[in-house]
C-alpha cells in the first residue's frame, strides 16, 4: 500500500479510538470480565407481592384469589401480563460484570433513590430485592444493584421500563372481554338510530342485509377485548345522552364525546374509561359502514 493509504488507515484507527472515548461517560467504564450468573435466584411462582419504589411514587402488587391486584396507591385489577413480564425478567437477570463498588458513583449509575427500588415477596419473606438504575451508554443493558450491595452490576438487556411504571400502568385496562364466537348479536344505538346485526348460517346480516366480512370481523376482533387507553377516577358528570351505545351479550357500552377522545361507561362496572378516538371509531360503526360497497 502507498503512503498516503497508510496515513489513512492510521486516522482512521485514531479517530475510531477517540470515539470511543468519547461514548464513553465519564466514570462508566467498565471491566472485559463477564460472570454470566443470574442477579437473583427465586422461584417465580412463589411471589405473591411486589413492592416497587421510584421518584414517580410507590407501587404495591398484590397476588390475591389467584390474580393480581394493585394495592397501592389504589385497589384496582392488575394487568395479568404486565405483572408476570416483570417476576420473569426479575428471575432472568444476566449479570456481565461489576462496573463500580464505589457508593460515591451509586448516583451516576441511579441505582439509589433516583433509580427504581423492586422488592419481591413470599409472605413475609423477601425474595429478591435490587435497585434497576438507567441505561448503559450504549442503550443494550442496564445498571442494577442489588439491596445490601455496594457492587453496581451492568445487567443485560434494557428492561428499566419493565419496572419502572406509574400507577395507572399496572392497571388492567380491559373494558369488556368477550368470545367472538359467543357474540350472536350487536345492537349500536346512534340517538335515534337504532339498528342490531345478527349472526346468521350464512354470515352477519342487518334487516336482513347480508354485512360485509370484513367490516364485521374487524369490529368483533376489537370487541373481544375492548381495552381503555386511560380511566377517570375522578367525580364525573357525563352529557345525559351518550353519543353512541353498543350492546354486547346484555352489557352496554356507552359512549360520550369528548375533545380527541372518548369517555366510556360499561354497564358492568363502576369505572370509568377513556378512549382514544381513533380506537372508539373502530368499534362505532354506521350501518352504511357495516353494508357491502357497489361492486368495483
Amino acid at each position: 500500500m502507498s503512503r498516503s493509504t497508510w496515513t489513512l488507515l492510521a486516522i482512521l484507527v485514531l479517530l475510531i479510538g477517540i470515539a470511543v472515548i468519547v461514548l464513553q461517560r465519564p466514570g462508566e467504564r467498565t471491566s472485559s470480565d463477564t460472570s454470566g450468573a443470574m442477579l437473583a435466584t427465586f422461584d417465580s411462582a412463589a411471589v405473591d407481592r411486589i413492592d416497587l419504589h421510584s421518584t414517580d411514587g410507590t407501587v404495591a402488587l398484590r397476588k390475591e384469589n389467584g390474580s393480581w391486584v394493585l394495592e397501592a396507591p389504589l385497589h384496582y385489577r392488575a394487568d395479568q401480563s404486565a405483572v408476570m413480564a416483570l417476576i420473569s425478567k426479575a428471575h432472568s437477570i444476566a449479570v456481565k460484570n461489576v462496573v463500580s463498588s464505589n457508593a460515591e458513583k451509586f448516583p451516576l449509575f441511579k441505582v439509589d433513590s433516583t433509580g427504581t427500588s423492586v422488592r419481591l415477596s413470599s409472605g413475609t419473606a423477601t425474595l429478591a430485592s435490587f435497585i434497576v438504575g438507567k441505561p448503559s451508554s450504549s442503550f443494550t443493558e442496564t445498571y442494577v444493584r442489588k439491596d445490601g450491595s455496594s457492587d453496581v452490576v451492568l445487567a443485560d438487556g434494557m428492561f428499566a421500563y419493565t419496572f419502572s411504571r406509574g400507577a395507572n400502568e399496572w392497571r388492567d385496562k380491559t373494558i369488556l372481554t368477550v368470545k367472538q364466537d359467543e357474540i350472536q348479536s350487536v345492537r349500536f344505538a346512534f340517538g335515534d338510530t337504532v339498528f342490531t346485526v345478527t349472526r346468521a348460517d350464512s354470515g352477519w346480516t342487518v334487516d336482513g342485509a347480508k354485512v360485509s366480512g370484513s367490516q364485521i370481523d374487524r369490529v368483533m376482533a376489537a370487541l373481544g377485548g375492548f381495552a381503555a387507553d386511560g380511566f377517570i377516577d375522578t367525580t364525573f358528570t357525563p352529557p345525559k345522552t351518550p353519543a353512541a351505545t353498543i350492546t354486547v351479550n346484555g352489557i352496554d357500552l356507552r359512549f360520550y364525546k369528548e375533545t380527541g377522545n372518548y369517555s366510556v361507561q360499561c354497564s358492568s362496572t363502576p369505572q370509568w374509561f377513556v378512549v382514544n378516538d381513533w380506537k372508539a371509531q373502530g368499534v362505532l360503526k354506521r350501518k352504511s359502514e357495516l353494508l357491502p360497497g357497489p361492486p368495483s
